[in-house]
């Protein structure tokens, strides 16, 4: 008689050690994400703060043609606080998208574990949190919407969903990266129109 070959999505030990591997793999992209927004934002800090006592100090600068040239050194300072702001965007984006799929990923498992059923019933009889029917209730959400039916049919949707989502980490990032280069754009803008001034007056 031939034996039908167990799966490994059968046995529940390894599923669970699966599980385990996941949400430790998401806290790792989310803790990578912050290490990154920190060191971006120490970057782009002391660029912004050099670019404005750098401009305090120009008019120490008697001679025109040095005065332009530290102007110059000033803007390409403000291109590069644009860039680590991009730069730091896109990293943030990066481990913000990971993060998802490592959901995605812990989803499916206590999908097959039987984490993600409806216990609605349950909770009711136990009168712990009655309004409630699963036991992620918030999470199971995010991905199944309030009528219990899938949002998503592919985790590649839940990931790219991600991004026009208001609450989550990587846009608040994305907000405050887009601050940061604005304001050293409108310095930038600043630096330029001092420099024609001066050039003006040669």
């Amino acid at each position: 008689m031939n034996r039908i070959k167990k799966s490994v999505f059968d046995d529940r030990d390894i599923l669970i050690e699966i599980w385990k591997e996941r949400r430790a793999a998401g806290d790792a992209y989310i803790e990578l994400m912050w290490k990154g927004a920190q060191f971006f934002f120490l970057i782009i800090s002391a660029l912004i703060s050099v670019s404005f006592v750098a401009i305090g100090s120009i008019w120490q600068i008697t001679d025109i043609l040095a005065q332009l040239g530290f102007l110059f050194a000033l803007m390409f300072l403000g291109v590069m606080v644009i860039a680590f702001c991009w730069l730091g965007k896109e990293v943030a984006k990066r481990k913000q998208d990971r993060f998802r799929m490592m959901v995605a990923h812990v989803s499916k498992v206590e999908a097959l574990l039987g984490l993600s059923q409806d216990i609605g019933i349950r909770l009711k009889r136990a009168d712990v949190f009655p309004g409630d029917t699963f036991l992620f209730q918030e999470f199971v959400e995010s991905y199944r919407g309030l009528n219990k039916k899938p949002r998503y049919n592919t985790e590649r949707e839940w990931v790219e969903n991600n991004q026009s989502n208001a609450s989550n980490t990587y846009t608040n990032l994305r907000t405050v990266y887009l601050f940061l280069a604005v304001a050293a754009f409108a310095l930038l803008i600043f630096e330029i129109a001092m420099a024609l001034h001066l050039l003006s007056l040669i």
